[in-house]
């Protein structure tokens, strides 16, 4: 029965580390300083609000993981290390997807396109550098 647990915990790890960790790291990384980037190029128009954005992004998975993880240390403390385990698969596996890369500048110009100056991006060399790439 400890073996089923201890997978169970190992699986939240997993799922909470895909879903939360990642995130924060994908603003922390990518968000907020492409963000800073795509101002002074001339192509984002409202920076304060995609900042905003970012941090409550980054607050929210932070308030849950923070939770979850109290949780589990507070009743199961056991399978506490099944679940780091698991909350740190997702970041050695996932390290490619926090830098910039096409999905991530296609998600943010999904996000943000309200804020963008699509002239200045389209002719931007260097968002037409990152596309290519």
């Amino acid at each position: 029965m400890d073996f089923i647990l201890w997978m169970v915990f190992w699986s939240l790890g997993i799922l909470v580390g895909s879903l939360g960790l990642v995130q924060i790291l994908i603003q922390l990384f990518f968000g907020i300083p492409y963000t800073i980037k795509l101002t002074k190029l001339g192509i984002l128009t409202n920076r304060k609000i995609v900042i905003i954005k970012c941090t409550l992004n980054i607050l929210f998975w932070f308030i849950i993981i923070s939770m979850i993880t109290f949780l589990i240390y507070k009743y199961t403390l056991q399978f506490s290390t099944a679940y780091l385990i698991g909350l740190g698969i997702p970041l050695l596996l996932g390290y490619r997807k926090i830098g910039i890369n096409k999905d991530n500048l296609s998600n943010y110009i999904t996000t943000n396109n309200q804020f963008i100056n699509i002239e200045a991006l389209e002719k931007s060399e260097y968002v037409n550098r990152v596309i290519r790439y």
